[in-house]
């Protein structure tokens, strides 16, 4: 007897699987991922290999997973999949991930609770601070520090796009040293600043990629200072950590979200005990930076 698709009973999530797999073939996909060739750049050796990263995905909807994990695999990740927060928590007691996509709103455990137990250094999660990206049917614009706040690092409104899922898995998965057994082949220079990265999001604009070193440049003291008078506040640890993302600063960033936990659990010696740690991460950033100008 033919299975009615359209009934609960005989929902077969195989051929709903194949039927997005054959939507998700579209000239997007094709347009966004070009055909390898002569011309293509061959890709920096010490940038992380696709295949090396652990992604967790955390969603109870069937077809957002599906969705999830067609995308994930075109970009050339492996992921593993839970339908709530208290499992995503349970998995990651015994496995290590590189990032984490989490639905916000779950049954049993949604993903605003989940991220706090990811972020207190009490529970038993691994890594307390592996990057978790907020996933959303609901973002609503300038309501971003909903998700900062939380302890997430980024968000995507769903529905999910590949271009939209590359660029923010990107971004986050290079400036997150993780366990992807990679970060032994990287340079100094490259741990500590990834041009490569940074130029990429530019589009290779040099003239806006120095404006971007200077003003961070310009700003960062500033911030360090602020941070250092007033540590237990957890947004002055966030604007730096924010600031450190975006310029690309691998080394600057997981100390700066490391603070910024540590304000948010108001655990005081921790983040006073970081701050010098901070200090010098951001010294050898600045020295980097300053001769990165000097090619101007």
């Amino acid at each position: 007897m033919k299975k009615d698709l359209t009934k609960t009973s005989d929902f077969d999530e195989y051929e709903l699987h194949r039927r997005m797999e054959d939507q998700l073939k579209t000239s997007e996909l094709s347009a966004y991922t070009p055909a390898p060739g002569p011309e293509s750049p061959a890709e920096p050796a010490d940038k992380p290999k696709t295949g090396q990263i652990r992604i967790l995905v955390a969603d109870d909807n069937t077809v957002d997973r599906i969705v999830a994990k067609s995308l994930l695999h075109k970009l050339g990740y492996h992921a593993d999949f839970v339908s709530n927060g208290e499992e995503a928590i349970r998995i990651m007691a015994k496995k290590h991930y590189d990032m984490v996509l989490m639905d916000c709103v779950m049954p049993v455990m949604d993903g605003f609770e989940a991220t706090g137990v990811i972020r207190d250094p009490a529970s038993p999660v691994l890594d307390h601070q592996v990057p978790v990206i907020a996933m959303t049917a609901g973002f609503i614009e300038g309501h971003e520090a909903k998700y900062m706040d939380a302890g997430m690092n980024d968000y995507i409104a769903k529905p999910i796009t590949l271009p939209k899922l590359a660029a923010t898995v990107t971004k986050l998965v290079t400036l997150h040293p993780g366990n992807n057994g990679n970060n032994e082949s990287k340079n100094t220079a490259n741990t500590v600043f990834d041009r490569q990265e940074l130029a990429e999001r530019l589009l290779h604009d040099e003239s806006l990629l120095h404006d971007v070193i200077s003003d961070f440049l310009q700003n960062l003291p500033q911030q360090l200072e602020d941070l250092k008078a007033s540590i237990d506040t957890p947004i002055l640890a966030h604007i730096v950590k924010d600031s450190a993302m975006a310029i690309g600063a691998n080394e600057l960033y997981p100390l700066a979200m490391k603070i910024e936990t540590a304000a948010k659990n108001r655990n005081h010696e921790e983040a006073v005990r970081l701050m010098p740690q901070l200090e010098e991460a951001a010294a050898r950033l600045v020295a980097i930076l300053k001769v990165e100008m000097q090619k101007h």
